[in-house]
């Protein structure tokens, strides 16, 4: 009995769980991207939602992945020049 139970503790331990989605807009809780990135987990989603340009400089110090619904989200280095 006490082999069931220490492998049915493993076995939720590794079921997979399901990555946050975190909308950014001007009307979300989250109306920034930086905001969206701190409130993220390793995993999550940080989707901008609006047609909005977030002009920000943001420190992405975690593995998220970075989405929009209005325009492709791109990867420009910040000394770079946006034709």
């Amino acid at each position: 009995m006490k082999t069931l139970l220490i492998l049915v503790a493993f076995l939720i331990f590794l079921s997979p769980v399901e990555a946050a989605i975190i909308e950014v807009c001007s009307t979300c809780s989250q109306t920034t991207v930086q905001g969206g990135i701190n409130l993220a987990s390793n995993g999550d989603e940080v989707r901008i939602t609006d047609s909005r340009e977030y002009n920000e400089t943001v420190i992405v110090n975690r593995s998220v992945n970075l989405s929009s619904n209005a325009y492709p989200v791109s990867n420009h280095h910040p000394t770079q020049r946006r034709h």
